[in-house]
């Protein structure tokens, strides 16, 4: 047992993780859960950066940005908040506060 912790993965390892995670039942966001972020305008952002893909907002309004019910209101781009609520988890990404 004690091998299994020092030895390298090999391919065969990543895909078996692969097939177990798949299994695994996430707690995603409902689908209405997307129509319910608030657009964020240029004006009002309070962070600079995407915290998901880590790049940093346009100088306009022109790009869509949204923010979480979180406590932090933490803001993204919509289409990475969007990947990460209905394919990872239901929380924020940042502070993990659990947000449906």
């Amino acid at each position: 047992m004690c091998d299994l912790l020092y030895r390298d993965i090999t391919p065969e390892d990543y895909d078996l993780l692969l097939r177990l995670d798949e299994r695994v039942p996430k707690k995603t966001a409902p689908a209405d859960a997307l129509a319910r972020l608030r657009e964020v305008p240029c004006a009002e952002r309070r962070h600079d950066t995407c915290g998901i893909c880590l790049t940093a907002f346009g100088e306009d309004d022109d790009e869509d940005v949204v923010s979480v019910p979180c406590p932090a209101e933490h803001e993204f781009h919509r289409e990475c908040v969007s990947k990460w609520l209905m394919q990872c988890k239901n929380t924020c990404p940042l502070d993990h506060t659990e947000l449906w």
